[in-house]
Parts: structure tokens; C-alpha cells; sequence
């Protein structure tokens, strides 16, 4: 195995450094995190079987040493111990809200909107490579809002520390952090239309003299803001000022890749340098405006019935050649990652349908859903960025040598080096009804198959342990 991929060996199954203050805390926590990643999607007394587990599995999640902080803290550092290899990093941001309206006897959740009346807003900070594997969780804030506080103030009037924004600006400084941490490493914050806050750009604003160790960004604008180096009212606005620019590539790119709703899109791509006049309100007009690149990327003849294409990017990375600014399309591009998160999030690991009577346990078991979706996740992706490492950088030689049996039957033998990474997947995928395609198999069905195999490797251990073997 080469190096640079020796950062993402990453086992299904693994030892993690949990510190609860309590070492059977500790393996409690280690024994749910395996058990778990073997039946996602289960209730818990599906995933434990025994009644002496399942109980042990309640008490777990609602002891007072356990809080999600000390769940998630060695899988962040464990994700940050992979990005060391990386030359470069996106860390992905969006938020998405859990409802659990059906439990009417769960208190101290409240409303986030007229859709959900109680419930949970995640935020997460998802780092992949630039190709798209998923290298964990850096980040992570979760909140339902309080009742009891309504705001004395206009919120244009708030510091931004009271606002529910701020959890955009706390998780650009985590990725800053990181950037500082690991300073060969670029580190690039990626947020959707939500992350267009000022004192976010005011953290990452380009600085000529001070490049290293900071963590880029790249955010979609929400806002047509106003810019401070306007000549006249055909450029004092940062769309119209765009839209006069020169179209400097024409190029296509594809959207939704693998999934249903996959198009080619042929676009018209402008780009420059932007100077960022400060929010009009009391707090911030007297602050001093704020250099960024901006890039706008506009859909040629769109298919007849889809919404055409249509980024306007704010961003702290070079855009000083074509090669720069396509660079910054295509890593907004990859922000549909973090999506499919939620996705495997809500309908893998079924963080809605779980039924704890108290928001503190329902908070720690979706702390554990979250190292589960990323693995679920790493197994579908990793395979496409390093296809032809051996598969032994994530199975068992006892897993890939019983997939291997029941795939190709008892005939064949083994072959004298495990299969490659890309080959086992696909392997495992077919378990679970992949039919091989054009397009490599997606998340249910590799989880589908790697459930099918847990119980093929627990058949095997039983038959062993009983001397049948």
C-alpha cells in the first residue's frame, strides 16, 4: 500500500479512544460502535439481540459521563490524523433538522420551524479529499432552541455570537484551526447560501501578507452585496458587476454524478477580484470592507424542465488563471457530499425513527449514527479515488476470503494476493443486489452487502467456536 493512502486504511471495525473517565464505560462505548456499524439502520434491540446488552446499550446513552462531545472526540481526532497525508482538504458545512413530532411524550424539544415542532438542528463539518472521499467529522454543533428566550432586539441588532448563525463562523474557525495544526495540509471551508455572513468572510479575508496556515473559503452568495469600488450603478452591485465581466471559460460539468438526477451541464464561467462593503446596520457600517475572488457560473441551454445552473461563489482562493477558477467550481461541486451524508444520516441509520424518551440519549445515540454514516460512506468511496489498493486496508483476510467463497464458489482457489479494493466492494455490493453496471454500486447496496457479510463472518466464528469448522 502506497503512503498516501496509508492514511485512509481504515478497518470496518476498529478500537477507538473513547475517555469517559470509567474504563467499562470505555469498552461499553467501543462494543456499541462495532455492534452498531454491523446492523445500521436496527432498533437497538435488533442490533443487540441479548436483553443483557440492550440494557447496557439504554444505560450507556443516558449515564451522565457520556455527552456526544466525548462520542464523536476520537473519531475527530482519528479524522484528523488521515488529513495529515492529504495535500489538500474541503471541510463540507450544512445544517439539517430531525423531527420527532411523532413522540408526544418526549419533552424539551422545541419548534425550529412550522414543519417540525420538536426537534434537533444538526450542524456537522464533513472533511473529504478533493476527490470526494470522506475522511470523517472535524465539527460538529447540535441545538433545538429555547422557548423561553424571545429576542429584545432586531436581529440584524444581535452580536453575531447570538445569533443561530454563528455556527457558521464557529466552524470556519474549527477548519482554521486545523489549517494552523497541519500547515503543508490547504484547507478549504465549503458552505451553501446559509455560510454568506460577513463575520465569516471577516475571519478568512484574503491577506496578501498572510497566506500559510489559514483555512481558504468558498461560499455560495445568498445576498447581492454591495461593493465599496464601484465606479458608477452598472457595478455597485456584486451580480451586476459579474454579469459585465467577460465570460473567460465555457466548459461543461457534471451534476448529481451517480445519481438519478445526473446531467452534463455546459456552462459560462466569469470571475474577479471584489471589494465587500459592510452591512448597512449600526453594528457593522463602520466596519472596513473586505477583499474576495467571486466566480459566477451560469448554465448554457439547460435541459427543457430543470432549473438551470446558477453559482455566484464568494471565495479566498486564487482565481488568477482558468485553471484556478475551474478549480473553485469544481470543489463547490463536491459540496453534494455532505447531502448524501445527511441522506445515509435519516435513512440509514434512522436517527428519526428511534424512540428515547429524553433528548440527551437521542443527542448520543445520533453522535454513534454519525461515525456510522461516515464509514458507510468511506466503504462506498474509497474504492473510486484508490480502486487498485488491496483490500486489505479496510477488510479481513477472513471477510474478503468468505466473500470471495461465495461469490465465486468452492472451485476456484484463492488468489495469491487479496483482491483489489475496487474488486472486494463490488463483491460485497452484489451481496446486497448491486447488478454490475456502468456506475459503481452506491451506499445501500455496499451497506446491504457488508451486513449480509457480518453475518456470514458471525456463522463462520460460531461454526469455529462449536468445532464444526
Amino acid at each position: 500500500m502506497t503512503e498516501h493512502s496509508n492514511s485512509l486504511s481504515t478497518p470496518l471495525f476498529d478500537i477507538l479512544d473513547f475517555n469517559f473517565g470509567d474504563r467499562r464505560i470505555n469498552s461499553r462505548a467501543n462494543f456499541m460502535a462495532n455492534t452498531m456499524v454491523k446492523n445500521m439502520g436496527k432498533s437497538l434491540p435488533q442490533i443487540f439481540c441479548n436483553p443483557a446488552d440492550t440494557k447496557g446499550a439504554y444505560r450507556f446513552l443516558e449515564n451522565n459521563l457520556v455527552t456526544p462531545e466525548k462520542i464523536l472526540q476520537p473519531h475527530i481526532n482519528e479524522t484528523i490524523k488521515r488529513c495529515k497525508n492529504e495535500k489538500v482538504i474541503a471541510v463540507l458545512n450544512d445544517s439539517t433538522d430531525t423531527s420527532y413530532d411523532y413522540m408526544e411524550c418526549l419533552e424539551g424539544l422545541n419548534p425550529l420551524h412550522t414543519n417540525v415542532d420538536k426537534g434537533f438542528r444538526i450542524h456537522p463539518s464533513l472533511v473529504i479529499t478533493e476527490k470526494g472521499t470522506p475522511l470523517g467529522i472535524l465539527f460538529t454543533t447540535n441545538y433545538t432552541r429555547d422557548s423561553s428566550k424571545t429576542p429584545k432586539k432586531h436581529r440584524n441588532s444581535l452580536p453575531i455570537e447570538e445569533k443561530e448563525s454563528y455556527r457558521w463562523v464557529l466552524s470556519y474557525r474549527e477548519a482554521d484551526k486545523l489549517a494552523k495544526k497541519l500547515p503543508d495540509v490547504q484547507v478549504i471551508h465549503i458552505g451553501d447560501r446559509e455560510n454568506d455572513i460577513y463575520e465569516c468572510f471577516q475571519d478568512a479575508e484574503i491577506d496578501v501578507n498572510v497566506n500559510q496556515g489559514k483555512a481558504y473559503l468558498i461560499t455560495r452568495s445568498n445576498h447581492n452585496r454591495c461593493l465599496s469600488d464601484a465606479t458608477d450603478n452598472t457595478n455597485d452591485k456584486l451580480e451586476k458587476k459579474l454579469i459585465r465581466c467577460p465570460v473567460q471559460i465555457e466548459g461543461k460539468i457534471i451534476l448529481n454524478k451517480y445519481r438519478d438526477s445526473e446531467h452534463t451541464a455546459l456552462v459560462a464561467i466569469r470571475a474577479c477580484e471584489v471589494l465587500i462593503k459592510a452591512p448597512n446596520t449600526c453594528k457593522k457600517k463602520s466596519l472596513p470592507p473586505i477583499r474576495m475572488n467571486a466566480v459566477l457560473v451560469s448554465e448554457i441551454d439547460p435541459p427543457k424542465g430543470v432549473k438551470p445552473l446558477h453559482w455566484l461563489l464568494l471565495t479566498t482562493l486564487p482565481i488568477n488563471t482558468p485553471e484556478e477558477i475551474m478549480r473553485v467550481v469544481s470543489l463547490y461541486s463536491k459540496r453534494w457530499c455532505i447531502e448524501i451524508y445527511f441522506k445515509v444520516l435519516k435513512s440509514g441509520c434512522k436517527i428519526e425513527a428511534i424512540r428515547f424518551q429524553s433528548p440527551e440519549k437521542i443527542e448520543n445515540f445520533i453522535a454513534f449514527a454519525m461515525i456510522l454514516a461516515w464509514k458507510s460512506m468511506l466503504a462506498t468511496y474509497l474504492p473510486r479515488e484508490y480502486p487498485l489498493e488491496p483490500c486489505t486496508c479496510m477488510f479481513t483476510e477472513i471477510e474478503w476470503k468468505l466473500v470471495f467463497r461465495k461469490m465465486k464458489g468452492l472451485t476456484i482457489p484463492f488468489p495469491e494476493k487479496p483482491p483489489t479494493l475496487k474488486e472486494m466492494v463490488d463483491l460485497v455490493a452484489m451481496l446486497g443486489g448491486y447488478q454490475k453496471r456502468k456506475d459503481p454500486p452506491g451506499i445501500q447496496t455496499v451497506w446491504r452487502g457488508i451486513t449480509r457479510l457480518m453475518d456470514m463472518v458471525q456463522g463462520y466464528e460460531l461454526t469455529q467456536g462449536l468445532g464444526l469448522g
